[in-house]
């Protein structure tokens, strides 16, 4: 299998006021599942690409806050914005 590198710089969420311990529940959410899912379904057939941005669908966080649900939620909309097998 080859080797899939993936750098986010900066990660934004916009009206969504999270404690550090939340964010950081968010994060490690995201990199996991977006991870999985990349090992597992691989991403559409590429050279290599780089994308300056990617505006994710809106998301509704649940009520009380799930930060490993919430960061689930985040990796399959972006795993579709970069080009996910599925898409």
């Amino acid at each position: 299998m080859p080797e899939v590198r993936l750098h986010i710089e900066r990660l934004t969420l916009e009206g969504l006021p999270l404690s550090p311990t939340q964010r950081a529940g968010v994060v490690a959410a995201l990199e996991a599942e977006l991870g999985a899912m990349i090992a597992r379904d691989g991403l559409a057939p590429s050279t290599g690409f780089a994308v300056p941005a990617l505006i994710a669908p809106q998301i509704t966080a649940s009520q009380p806050f799930d930060a490993a649900a919430f960061g689930r939620s985040l990796a399959s909309a972006l795993y579709s914005g970069i080009g996910g097998a599925g898409r």
